[in-house]
């Protein structure tokens, strides 16, 4: 318990040089405290103690003023006090009750004066404070942690075993009375409906009110920190996947797509944050790029929610292996009816043999054709071709006199078509043609142009150290007819060609030649060389060159006769006689004139 002692010192006269003699304490002491009426009472003496050297003889006139809080004594009589050197006496004592503050401090105020009106040096008197020792007044409530739905103890320190108690708490926007005249603990259950105050947390803070009574009075009240937590849980999911953009009714590599379906439920008011796909947020209904794996295809799918709980699970789709049609062969060439290769063919022989993917068996060729166009035009023509086998196409009407251009293709009942590279079916190799039109003319190959000139792109040209076509060096023309079917061209060097086209119509060829027949009459005269009588002329017998064209024409079995201006006259066989037939007759000259 507190206390406080305050001493006067008289001097032996007023001198301030006087030495001190006699001393008079005050010694005031908590004796008890009254909690329940919030009061402290006090015990007070007063001692005079003679000097030690110095005797105290005074019957009258010593007179005493004591405040504690409040008078106790003002000019009061304390005789006799008649003491010998350092003798003391107790010349007054005593209680005092001292109301304390409702928050249950207290400081007192103190004034001690003593006075011998018989000798006015002893005089003296001093003023101080007393602070008394708090009285506990509203208990406190010790902090709190707990889970809603679940018992947690809340414990009171009282300042005295009469006090009751109100607790209440303050969570979120709920607050609410827990109980009433609670002692010193309370076992109490949060309820479950708090957790919906945290929707975006595992835990939150409140606040518990502890309210004092004592009888019907309140006290006081205190505070502590309640701390609730959400029971541990995990949310509920359910999410599937399945195919779109199907094949053959089957989920196919490289074709169809994932959707993916997500739901989920979880608790205590929280919310659904997010659905995740192997880490990344996707929302639900999400369709996935094409798939280009094959085999089972697995996820891993996640929902968070609000408070950071998670649930994940694993989805799969089983994706058949896909790879666009295959040609293992492909070739087309020009061939005869019974599709030997032949580069006079007027058939073309395909051969191919062309793979798909299964597709859990369902997959199937739907298509494999073979298209064919002349080069010079973009329509084509398209056939079936059978697989893993050589079809005969073209009916006999593939022009020896053109180039074609082909190609396979295969079509699966998935939907997809390969192609194949072109195939290129060359025009035949031959000395020489002339157009029908006689406005082309080919070395070693057919004309396929008006208005060109035309030689095999296997050949090469040579007059002398001058090529004439290799780019090396170019001879100019410098002179040049076109009549029809016949004409020439006359080159600086001298290098001069001629051509002409020779027809005879309803011409017999019918006599007898080993196994094959010759014209009857020796009269195929093919008549004067374009260039006779110009500048172009010939001054030596040219090489002249022959080749059928078309129709029924024979076979040329010579050319005879030759001169600087004349063609001659030809010999031709067949395999079988008419008696009337067209000949056709393709002529070149090659030799030289004067240069000029």
């Amino acid at each position: 318990m507190a206390s406080k002692s305050l001493t006067l010192s008289l001097k032996s006269s007023s001198s301030t040089s006087a030495p001190y003699t006699h001393t008079v304490t005050l010694t005031i002491t908590e004796q008890s405290q009254d909690t329940t009426n919030n009061r402290t009472t006090l015990s007070y003496t007063v001692e005079f103690k003679a000097g030690s050297s110095n005797n105290y003889h005074y019957n009258t006139g010593n007179k005493l003023w004591l405040t504690i809080g409040s008078v106790i004594s003002s000019n009061e009589d304390v005789n006799p006090i008649y003491l010998n050197a350092g003798g003391s006496k107790t010349i007054k004592s005593g209680t005092i009750t001292i109301d304390h503050n409702s928050d249950g401090t207290k400081t007192v105020d103190i004034y001690f004066r003593f006075r011998q009106t018989q000798k006015s040096a002893y005089d003296a008197n001093t003023s101080d404070t007393f602070t008394l020792t708090t009285i506990p007044r509203a208990s406190s409530v010790a902090n709190a942690t707990g889970t809603v739905g679940s018992p947690i103890t809340l414990k009171i320190t009282r300042a005295s075993t009469s006090f009751t108690h109100t607790l209440e708490y303050v969570f979120g926007s709920i607050s609410e009375t827990i109980a009433i005249n609670v002692a010193t603990a309370y076992t109490w259950t949060p309820p479950i409906s708090l957790a919906d105050q945290i929707p975006n947390y595992v835990s939150g803070n409140g606040r518990l009110i502890c309210r004092t009574y004592s009888g019907t009075t309140l006290i006081g009240s205190k505070e502590a920190t309640l701390t609730l937590s959400v029971p541990d849980y995990t949310p509920t999911l359910t999410a599937s996947v399945s195919a779109t953009e199907l094949k053959l009714n089957r989920c196919v590599q490289n074709f169809s797509k994932a959707i993916f379906s997500m739901s989920a439920t979880t608790q205590y008011s929280a919310t659904i944050s997010y659905f995740t796909i192997d880490g990344v947020v996707r929302p639900n209904g999400y369709m996935s790029d094409v798939l280009a794996s094959s085999g089972t295809v697995s996820w891993t799918i996640v929902v968070r929610d609000s408070r950071g709980k998670t649930a994940s699970t694993v989805v799969s789709l089983y994706v058949y292996p896909y790879n666009l049609p295959t040609f293992t062969e492909a070739l087309v060439q020009r061939c005869t009816s019974s599709g030997i290769p032949s580069s006079s063919g007027t058939y073309a022989a395909v051969s191919v043999s062309a793979t798909i993917s299964s597709i859990d068996g369902q997959n199937s060729i739907s298509a494999l054709k073979c298209r064919y166009r002349l080069n010079s035009s973009s329509t084509y023509t398209t056939v079936d071709v059978t697989n893993n086998d050589t079809t005969i196409i073209g009916d006999g009407n593939i022009d020896v006199a053109a180039t074609y251009v082909a190609q396979i293709y295969v079509t699966d009942a998935a939907g997809s078509t390969t192609y194949s590279s072109e195939f290129i079916l060359p025009i035949d190799s031959i000395p020489f043609n002339i157009r029908d039109s006689g406005s082309g003319i080919g070395f070693g190959k057919y004309c396929e142009h008006d208005d060109a000139f035309e030689i095999n792109e296997n050949w090469a040209v040579n007059m002398g150290m001058n090529l004439l076509m290799s780019g090396l060096s170019v001879i100019p023309v410098v002179a040049s007819s076109v009549s029809g079917a016949s004409g020439y061209i006359k080159y600086a060097n001298g290098l001069t060609l001629a051509w002409k086209q020779f027809e005879r119509d309803n011409y017999p060829i019918t006599k007898a030649w080993g196994s094959l027949y010759e014209n009857t009459n020796d009269d195929l005269t093919l008549g004067d060389m374009p260039n006779k009588d110009t500048d172009a002329e010939f001054t030596a017998t040219p090489v002249v060159f022959a080749s059928p064209s078309g129709g029924n024409s024979a076979i040329i079995a010579s050319i005879v006769g030759a001169t600087t201006t004349s063609w001659g006259r030809a010999w031709v066989v067949r395999g079988v006689q008419l008696a009337n037939t067209e000949v056709r007759i393709n002529l070149l000259a090659v030799g030289f004139s004067a240069i000029s």
